[in-house]
């Protein structure tokens, strides 16, 4: 399963330890503030913890989305522009070592 990630966080301090901390549990960065995550179900609970945790402005217009996709899903997106990330999610390189 995978999973989208957006937020809107007003300040940066905030949001660039959010950003860190969400590539750190494995989240691909596809926008600036959009990440996929093709995690677990632990590690969606892992994640989940960690942005119930995020300390969000609520004067302010702070505000975390999260949407779950199904491969199939992923595999219909489209792309105005490049966008190598989300190209790779959709057909990850193959990638053979000796």
């Amino acid at each position: 399963m995978y999973y989208w990630i957006s937020y809107d966080i007003e300040n940066d301090s905030t949001r660039t330890k959010l950003s860190k901390n969400l590539e750190k549990l494995g989240a691909i960065r596809v926008q600036k503030s959009i990440f996929i995550a093709d995690a677990s179900l632990k590690t969606w609970k892992d994640i989940l913890d960690y942005l119930a945790k995020v300390n969000l402005d609520k004067k302010a217009i702070d505000n975390i989305i999260l949407i779950s996709i199904e491969e199939h899903q992923l595999q219909l997106a489209t792309c105005l522009g490049k966008n190598e990330y989300l190209e790779n999610l959709k057909n990850p390189p193959k990638i053979i070592f000796f």
